[in-house]
């Protein structure tokens, strides 16, 4: 990365000026990292990773609308090419090295982000969402939500969510796993003693436990019963005896 010199004029820029000074730090910050045609990575989880580091007062949902800023008063704009998102710095002056390793902003298109009534830049829910999740974060169509709606026995969310990344179960999974919570949930083994024999979520995902099969039922005898409750829920009476 070639050294980078700030000229004068940046402290009488109306633009500059225009923005807040948190803003104005992400401009200097992007200056540091931009390729020597003035582009970089787009995705809010890349700008705030490499340009706050070390801020864990500035969240990405903060860096997004910075970045909002900046686009509203003309420093930067954001731009896409092939769904991925790209930044370029405008009125960028540096003496060109080779071959920009991002594409060009005439090859995509330019990402306007609109502004509220009161001049507030509006990030696209699809830029402030592109962050990196929380642990517990998770798509709300990767089908955990049902799993875990599903599941008995809520424990352990965090090592469930990521025993489900792990198996990254496909539709027709999905269905065959909700299916064995549904089925194993009515096990005697589940019910019994407030279903503390139940096993973790996790655990059970680790350990493939839909694949168990379902207990058989004890075969009744005729004209004998157990006169309880048999696994299918059905009582037996002996009959036979006074």
């Amino acid at each position: 990365m070639p050294q980078r010199f700030l000229r004068p004029g940046i402290t009488t820029s109306n633009a500059w000026n225009a923005c807040g000074w948190k803003a104005q730090s992400l401009y200097i910050r992007l200056i540091t990292l931009v390729d020597d045609y003035g582009r970089y990575d787009g995705r809010i989880a890349i700008i705030h990773g490499h340009c706050f580091p070390l801020r864990s007062d500035i969240k990405p949902q903060e860096t997004a609308a910075l970045v909002g800023e900046l686009s509203a008063n003309n420093l930067i704009e954001l731009y896409e090419v092939e769904h991925k998102e790209y930044l370029q710095m405008l009125k960028w002056q540096e003496r060109t090295r080779g071959k920009s390793k991002y594409p060009d902003p005439k090859d995509g298109q330019i990402l306007r982000i609109p502004a509220d009534s009161c001049g507030i830049p509006q990030i696209p829910a699809s830029i402030v969402l592109s962050h990196k999740p929380s642990p517990l974060h998770h798509p709300a169509d990767d089908g955990f939500d049902e799993f875990w709606k599903a599941y008995p026995r809520k424990l352990g969310k965090g090592d469930a969510l990521k025993a489900w990344k792990k198996l990254s179960p496909s539709d027709d999974f999905r269905s065959e796993i909700l299916s064995a919570v549904v089925a194993q949930s009515k096990w005697p083994d589940w019910i019994k003693d407030g279903g503390q024999f139940i096993p973790h979520p996790a655990t059970w995902l680790n350990g493939c436990r839909w694949e168990d099969e379902l207990p058989e039922k004890p075969k009744s005898t005729p004209g004998v019963g157990t006169g309880i409750f048999a696994p299918g829920g059905e009582m037996e009476i002996d009959w036979s005896k006074p």
